[in-house]
């Protein structure tokens, strides 16, 4: 969503709170501008990476297996990716059907697989790194370190606020 539509969000935040003054404008402005962000800056990251063929997520995945030097259990990647297990597979079977990853068993436990980069793979990331560096270089470039110091830990005051906001049955929310 470009910037100049953040007053559109604003009115119909305004417009709500008419109906219903209970809810709070700004923190729901806050949480749309929020929700709206994440999503086009996975969409820009996925453009930036589309001409290698990956999406924001499978680079990911790759990137972590580069950072464990190599390879991981597909519990260290879920909870490294904070993603199911499905998705997790789903993303490695791509990944393996170009070349990228490997799987097999492990060898210290049989039951359990490991999750491997190939040679393919390895070289792909170190490809992309300096373009993905240079990117997110580029998007916080207007701020100054410590205005991003601040941000960081804004961002994960606000995480951890998220994950004691009740579910709809009355639990918490497992983050």
């Amino acid at each position: 969503m470009p910037y100049s539509q953040v007053s559109n969000v604003q009115e119909a935040a305004r417009r709500i709170a008419e109906r219903c003054p209970q809810m709070r404008i700004e923190e729901s402005v806050l949480c749309r501008i929020l929700v709206i962000l994440s999503r086009d800056l996975i969409a820009r990251l996925d453009q930036l990476l589309e001409p290698s063929g990956l999406a924001e997520l499978e680079y990911r995945l790759l990137l972590m297996l580069f950072t464990h030097g190599g390879s991981a259990s597909p519990g260290e990647l879920c909870g490294l990716l904070t993603q199911s297990p499905a998705n997790l597979t789903r993303i490695g079977d791509l990944l393996a059907a170009r070349g990228l990853i490997t799987r097999a068993p492990n060898p210290d436990d049989r039951r359990r697989q490991v999750i491997s980069l190939t040679a393919d793979g390895e070289r792909l990331v170190k490809e992309l790194m300096p373009r993905m560096t240079s990117a997110l270089t580029k998007l916080f470039d207007g701020f100054e370190a410590e205005e991003r110091e601040r941000f960081l830990d804004y961002m994960l005051r606000l995480m951890r606020a998220l994950e004691v906001v009740p579910a709809a049955s009355g639990e918490r929310v497992a983050p």
